[in-house]
């Protein structure tokens, strides 16, 4: 049994190593650099792939979200590996393992986590990756995993395998922040059309994995209406770019700190500094506002101040007339009355500091109307 595996793992120019039986653990402590004969093993030995002596990239799903989409995205042209377990009785197969050359797309192991810092994917270049024989489960280390071959080919290349691991984490962490399919859905096609170049049909795409986890199908409905729901949205966003959602109106759709939406965007695409200064739609709740009749007749208001009694009150006031009606002349009047606390046209003002707002005039001829108001002289100091 071992001399095949390792019959099959030559076969692909992978380099192998002994494993301590029922662990993850090399027999040997200076593994990285060895190369091992078949002597070296016996039959209970599990088996190790040395990943940096192979030159191979190893996609190492943790969870069964992250397996799923791993599972829909990752080329199946490849090695991949598989692990079956049985938790309360029942049997769980999970595609996990994932084997690919690594033509310099990283040099570094890369962790994908969520928020609790809990690892949801890995790709990795060093190290070694038990691919026969069991290993503990890592939630529970009474369960033994059994790997198995989910398909026996030889490590294939891909360039995109970085993309790959920050598009499924990305999907990864919307499923955890429960995003749904209607106005989510919307917010979130809205940030792919802006920060990506991905098609009409890889948008829909990305829609529908989600929402086949955080949204299952019921028996009424099925894929392809789905679909033609998701293809509205697309459409919706395509043709309305002005209405298109940035990542803060997304943030503010799952209640999550918008910096940390920003982020996962830009591992996939370009986000644009001007969408910083986004401004977010947000509906207004009156309810905590409101007051009942017996409240409001027990509550004291005070009396409503006035610049000019009884014409110019407190808050919001418009002067409006048609053209050449003097406006500006009448507002220049107000002004300067309540600037001084004089009258205006007999009714009584209450003095305070006027800001006059004249865009549209000069220094020159506002000083010019003041005197032909005949309120103060070209050469006589006043309260302005």
């Amino acid at each position: 049994m071992i001399n095949r595996v390792l019959d099959k793992l030559e076969a692909k120019d992978l380099h192998h190593l002994p494993v301590f039986p029922n662990s993850k653990r090399p027999e040997d402590k200076e593994w990285q650099k060895k190369k091992y004969p078949r002597e070296r093993y016996s039959d209970d030995n599990s088996v190790g792939v040395n990943l940096g002596l192979s030159g191979i990239i190893h996609f190492d799903f943790e969870t069964a979200v992250a397996c799923t989409f791993g599972a829909r995205w990752c080329p199946k042209n490849t090695f991949i590996i598989g692990k079956k377990y049985k938790k309360n009785g029942q049997e769980i197969k999970l595609v996990t393992n994932y084997f690919y050359q690594n033509n310099g797309v990283i040099d570094t192991n890369l962790t994908l986590t969520n928020d609790e810092k809990k690892p949801i994917l890995e790709l990795r270049c060093n190290g070694q990756s038990v691919v026969h024989g069991k290993t503990p489960l890592k939630e529970d280390d009474s369960i033994m995993c059994e790997r198995y071959v989910v398909n026996d080919a030889k490590p294939a290349s891909n360039d995109n395998l970085l993309f790959l691991a920050y598009k499924i984490h990305l999907a990864c962490m919307l499923v955890e922040y429960d995003l749904g399919m209607n106005e989510g859905a919307l917010r979130l096609d809205g940030c792919l059309k802006r920060y990506t170049k991905w098609t009409d049909d890889e948008r829909v795409d990305f829609l529908l994995s989600i929402g086949e986890i955080t949204r299952p199908f019921s028996p009424k409905k099925n894929r392809d209406t789905t679909e033609a729901k998701m293809r509205r949205i697309v459409k919706s966003n395509n043709n309305n770019p002005k209405k298109q959602s940035g990542y803060k109106s997304l943030a503010e759709q799952l209640k999550v700190d918008p910096l940390k939406i920003k982020n996962l965007f830009k591992k996939i695409g370009s986000v644009p500094q001007s969408d910083d200064y986004e401004k977010v739609k947000t509906i207004k709740d009156f309810s905590s506002k409101g007051i009942d009749m017996y409240e409001l007749m027990n509550t004291e208001i005070p009396p409503l101040k006035y610049a000019i009694r009884p014409i110019l009150p407190e808050g919001f006031v418009c002067i409006a007339g048609r053209p050449k009606a003097m406006k500006s002349w009448t507002m220049l009047k107000i002004a300067y009355a309540v600037q001084n606390g004089k009258d205006f046209m007999g009714h009584k003002t209450e003095q305070g500091d006027v800001l006059y707002l004249a865009l549209e005039d000069s220094k020159r001829r506002i000083k010019d109307r003041v005197i032909k108001m005949g309120e103060v002289k070209d050469d006589e100091k006043s309260n302005y």
